[in-house]
């Protein structure tokens, strides 16, 4: 029987006009906003050189078009299963963010149903929304299982443990981790966090520093000396570059 995961902190989408800034935002909101678990600085520790929000949608992301048409369905989670794929007509187009500034596009979409026209919003990476002159994906992205598994990306982040080697000197690792908690004060980020891979999988820390879910996180983190604990997707290359 599949069970969705628990979500003790899922992050709540921020809902974003077509140019990525938020609608009704103040130049006062926007500096206040600069330092929460949704922007891309959410303290005032710089990132490494080269580490950028992560793209839900990935590298080969297929980018649609006002008054394109497409295929779209939802997910219904208290059945486990997909809706049927319907043609429908891009009318907006928006952005959602999870956290550390991850984003992805989402498209706004009017379809025709039995009780008229209907305007639905759905996200790329999470197979919702498909090329009209395409065939449907693989059935395979078609399983529950992937749909949670990619619904908590906008968890994934990397975190980062200090740690002490030979009793004397600190080694800074990054582990692949998934957010459960983010509690914040005016000073400083308590954020629960579950190890995704390596020697502490699944064990949880409490971390203050992490970074994006990314290539190029890895990569600049291992440019500056520490430690990163690669994840098996990475290894494979099933998760795409960020653009």
């Amino acid at each position: 029987m599949i069970q969705k995961p628990a979500r003790r902190s899922q992050p709540k989408i921020q809902d974003a006009g077509a140019n990525g800034d938020v609608s009704g935002e103040t130049e006062e909101n926007s500096k206040l906003q600069l330092f929460t678990p949704r922007s891309n600085f959410y303290s005032r520790t710089l990132p490494p050189l080269g580490v950028r929000a992560c793209n839900l949608n990935g590298a080969n992301e297929i980018n649609f078009e006002i008054d394109e048409h497409v295929l779209v369905r939802n997910f219904q989670e208290h059945a486990l299963r997909w809706t049927e794929w319907i043609h429908g007509t891009v009318v907006a187009i928006d952005v959602v963010r999870g956290y550390i500034g991850s984003f992805a596009k989402r498209y706004i979409v009017q379809s025709m149903c039995t009780n008229g026209l209907a305007i639905s919003a759905h996200l790329p990476f999470l197979y919702e929304i498909w090329p009209a002159c395409c065939s449907a994906p693989s059935p395979l992205l078609a399983s529950p299982e992937v749909y949670f598994k990619q619904r908590e990306r906008l968890n994934y982040v990397f975190a980062l443990l200090e740690r002490t080697v030979h009793e004397e000197s600190l080694m800074r690792v990054w582990i692949p981790a998934r957010v459960l908690k983010w509690e914040r004060d005016e000073v400083s980020n308590k954020i629960e966090v579950q190890c995704l891979a390596g020697s502490d999988l699944e064990r949880e820390f409490f971390v203050d520093q992490i970074l994006p879910y990314t290539h190029e996180t890895l990569s600049a983190c291992r440019s500056q000396g520490d430690l990163v604990i690669e994840p098996e997707e990475f290894q494979s290359h099933i998760l795409n570059h960020v653009v």
